[in-house]
């Protein structure tokens, strides 16, 4: 048995949807909702095969159910090797992926067992941070079937939450949290066919104590995709965002092509596919865009409203000019901006992220006017 077939492929992506109810010492607060994108290419050709990728992700309390863009929360680069059981191991240095060896089947399996258990590692986001949790997951597998016409292995599984006062005190960075305890319970459907994935359906229940005493209660469900993704798919997908779109093209590899003010340039980056405004014009130090944007913001829309079920980072750069906290506020502000402009011509504002870096990603010097034209842009990253 392997551990499902995403990593059969170069590149894949993780999805985890989560929806819980949220109770503060008994009393009902809201509704949490939490979107995780990654997106891993495999940076050696070597076994186990190693990855590196990022997590994109946000996650906001509601009273009542939104619909408009949520500020990215989430964002992080890890690298890990997985071999054929599942078995995962971070990278020197790196931090570990939201979850680790979530499935890991036995490494020998001549008995063809049904039912195992494995250690395994889970996250809690606090206080903008992820603390990783530990785990032993039992697994039971149910049997094949056939799911959304295509051949699975359905595996039952479940697993405690479990973080103690001793292990949460010797955390650095998290000085509220005093304990954790809760279970998941769920189905994957490990697809058996060429293409490989899997899909989890997870119920949680799970209560967090702050220090104070301060009881937290969420339950709900979690959903996580497993996709390969192959080189072939991806540039299709370039070349069709580019098909019959005169302001779409792909970007040169030596950058040259970043102070055209006129174009969208589309690429294939380690976070997937990358659509670039470059050189945008806004007012000086303001997020109100020019008159002469128009146009390439209906091409924009039009463009993003024929990429169906995915949802949009939206990344704004500023030149370094300035303090690195207007910077930070200014670039927020016009990825915001754009949101709301291409909202204003039919797209669902839900299906946003958003987030700015201010001067701190340039790519080019921001010596000259030239090269800080460069840098003044927005970035709209496809969260497959």
């Amino acid at each position: 048995m392997q551990a499902g077939g995403f990593h059969r492929s170069n590149r894949y992506t993780v999805t985890i949807r989560e929806d819980y109810s949220v109770r503060t010492d008994g009393a009902y607060k809201g509704f949490l909702s939490r979107e995780i994108h990654g997106s891993f290419f495999r940076s050696e050709a070597s076994y186990p095969p190693q990855y590196e990728g990022v997590y994109f992700g946000t996650g906001a309390l509601r009273r009542e159910q939104t619909y408009q863009a949520v500020p990215l929360e989430i964002n992080y680069r890890t690298a890990f090797t997985i071999d054929d059981s599942g078995e995962m191991r971070i990278r020197s240095g790196a931090l570990p992926p939201v979850r680790m060896n979530i499935p890991c089947f036995p490494k020998d399996d001549e008995d063809q067992v049904s039912t195992w258990s494995a250690p395994a590692q889970d996250s809690l986001f606090w206080e903008g941070k992820q603390i990783p949790v530990p785990t032993m997951v039992t697994y039971r597998i149910t049997g094949n079937r056939s799911y959304e016409e295509r051949p699975v292995m359905a595996i039952n599984y479940e697993y405690s939450l479990r973080l103690k006062p001793y292990q949460t005190s010797g955390m650095q960075d998290v000085t509220s949290l005093h304990e954790l305890f809760g279970t998941v319970k769920g189905e994957m459907l490990l697809y058996l066919d060429q293409e490989g994935g899997l899909f989890s359906k997870e119920r949680i229940i799970r209560r967090t104590v702050a220090d104070d005493g301060t009881t937290s209660d969420e339950e709900g469900f979690r959903l996580i995709w497993y996709t390969g993704v192959d080189g072939a798919s991806l540039n299709r997908m370039i070349a069709d965002l580019s098909e019959g779109n005169t302001a779409v093209h792909e970007a040169g590899s030596d950058g040259s092509d970043r102070d055209d003010d006129t174009s969208i340039l589309v690429e294939e980056r380690s976070e997937g596919v990358v659509l670039t405004l470059p050189n945008i014009h806004f007012k000086p130090d303001e997020a109100e865009i020019l008159p002469q944007e128009v146009s390439r913001l209906d091409e924009l829309a039009r463009v993003l409203s024929q990429i169906r079920d995915t949802s949009f980072l939206v990344v704004g750069h500023t030149a370094d000019v300035g303090t690195k906290e207007s910077q930070k506020e200014l670039s927020v502000d016009r990825a915001r901006r754009i949101i709301s402009e291409l909202s204003q011509r039919g797209l669902d504002e839900s299906r946003f992220l958003y987030d700015g870096v201010g001067g701190t990603q340039p790519v080019a010097s921001n010596d000259n006017e030239e090269g800080r034209k460069k840098n003044r842009r927005v970035e709209i990253f496809l969260l497959e």
